[in-house]
């Protein structure tokens, strides 16, 4: 074969691949029917499908092809779960004071030395007991401890808690003529 005859070969080939391409492409764009056993052709329904750049009248069956290309190819992610509102935690409690208990002791009396000052103290029973500063009561409640002694109170703790026994004077009464100085109103007479 000479190379004219391969040139027009050549030529007629790809006029041909033209031709069937420009075909498959207008079947793609066209409408499909059918023809029913009369002879009379059918219309499948069709769908107009709009992009952005055009818009095309597409048959049914492929719309549902096109909606399936245009859906994503992978499975979108779960939906994030919305977080659990978490309540915070309720304060600390506030330590409250503990209540002193009472120790029913009575400060009958004190003497107080520079060498070391002594308390007489009574319980509710009536025993007495004379003790010292730093030293424990042998009175109920037992392990109350001397922490202080003045001339009118003593400091007392017992179970780490701190208390104060007040010594009690009875006061003479209005119609008692208690020292013989006073006078009924309570003033002394100057003698």
């Amino acid at each position: 074969m000479d190379i004219t005859n391969q040139r027009r070969t050549m030529n007629a080939l790809a006029i041909m691949l033209l031709v069937g391409a420009g075909g498959v492409g207008y079947w793609a764009v066209s409408d499909v029917s059918e023809t029913d056993g009369l002879g009379a052709t059918k219309t499948m329904p069709s769908v107009i499908v709009t992009d952005e750049d055009a818009t095309v009248k597409v048959p049914l069956s492929t719309d549902v092809a096109l909606r399936s290309l245009r859906s994503p190819l992978y499975d979108p992610p779960a939906p994030t779960p919305r977080p659990v509102p978490v309540k915070p935690p309720p304060p600390p409690a506030v330590p409250r004071p503990v209540a002193v208990p009472k120790l029913g002791l009575i400060l009958v009396g004190t003497i107080i030395d520079p060498n070391g000052s002594v308390a007489i103290i009574s319980d509710a029973e009536g025993k007495f007991d004379i003790k010292a500063i730093g030293e424990e009561l042998d009175l109920t409640p037992a392990g109350v401890t001397i922490d202080g002694i003045e001339s009118e109170r003593v400091m007392l703790s017992y179970q780490g808690s701190e208390s104060t026994v007040r010594l009690q004077r009875s006061e003479p009464s209005a119609n008692s003529n208690g020292g013989g100085n006073l006078r009924p109103n309570g003033r002394r007479r100057n003698q």
